[in-house]
């Protein structure tokens, strides 16, 4: 672990603090974090035992309606008792035409809004796991340039597979998925094998400013953490199998592998017991100040 912190200061004084992983990832984010002049903060996340799907549904038949007014029609149900895996896999796939396309940037920013409920809506509706996240996004404010660097994708497999670490505390800091499209292992999870066959898979290829705060138990031991990555990684082979997407997805790329997003970092030692509704209170309450990685 390097001594370097990344610092999540708030408007009432209180602070989250991780103490950063010895990686390029961090080194890369650091320096992107850095580039930013005059920054605001964009977030968005989900805290499995405090939310409800009511507000996230209640935002996307406000956009329905936003964009019907300017002519786009989309599917989505009044009743949120209908919604579905397959009507979010459709509407997560709209968002990604659009965001592709030449589109009125009304438009896009409508569909972007649509896109934070989407993944709400994936882990309350679809998930039932217990795992909460809050996703934070330093852009630069003038112009709202949000800047990006490119991974080495030779070293994908190594940088991106789940990694054992020892006595881990349950709140982490892990890279943000910052590339339009879905990897292999959202699709599996979405079972959305529409993605796939419209072309849509995109592993991540470069990284930006985005970080995840991710509360969850940890894996305890290194046997688990190998067993986790050969389930993963056989879960995906037999999907595309299964769903015969041979011709579409080239399982023998190893950033098709990959089913998670890797840690960069831990919460420090003084704050380890934090909890999911301490982070909830946190994140849905108060405004970050300023968000900078120290030495």
């Amino acid at each position: 672990m390097s001594m370097k912190q990344y610092i999540i200061e708030f408007n009432n004084n209180q602070s989250l603090m991780f103490d950063l992983y010895d990686s390029q990832l961090v080194v890369n984010l650091e320096e992107l974090t850095n580039s930013i002049n005059s920054p605001k903060y964009i977030g968005h996340g989900i805290f499995k035992h405090y939310d409800s799907i009511s507000e996230p549904h209640a935002r996307i038949l406000k956009s329905k309606d936003q964009l019907a007014q300017l002519g786009i029609n989309v599917e989505w149900p009044d009743n949120a008792s209908e919604i579905t895996r397959d009507l979010l896999n459709y509407l997560h796939l709209e968002f990604h035409k659009i965001a592709e396309g030449n589109h009125d940037v009304n438009i896009k920013k409508i569909f972007g809004t649509i896109n934070y409920d989407i993944h709400q809506l994936e882990e309350l509706v679809v998930n039932k796991g217990n795992n909460s996240h809050y996703v934070i996004v330093p852009v630069n404010n003038e112009p709202g340039h949000l800047p990006k660097c490119p991974l080495d994708t030779n070293n994908y497999l190594k940088e991106f597979q789940h990694k054992y670490i020892e006595d881990a505390p349950d709140t982490m800091l892990v890279l943000g998925y910052a590339t339009i499209g879905k990897h292999l292992g959202h699709c599996v999870v979405d079972n959305d094998i529409e993605a796939v066959k419209s072309k849509h898979l995109s592993p991540q290829i470069h990284m930006t400013t985005e970080v995840i705060v991710r509360h969850c138990t940890p894996i305890e031991h290194l046997w688990q953490e190998d067993k986790f990555n050969k389930q993963s990684e056989q879960r995906i082979i037999d999907w595309v199998d299964n769903n015969n997407l041979g011709d579409y997805v080239d399982i023998n790329d190893k950033r098709n592998l990959i089913t998670i997003q890797p840690v960069i970092g831990q919460i420090c030692e003084q704050q380890r017991n934090i909890t999911e509704h301490d982070l909830w209170q946190r994140f849905r309450n108060d405004t970050i100040k300023t968000i900078r990685i120290t030495t």
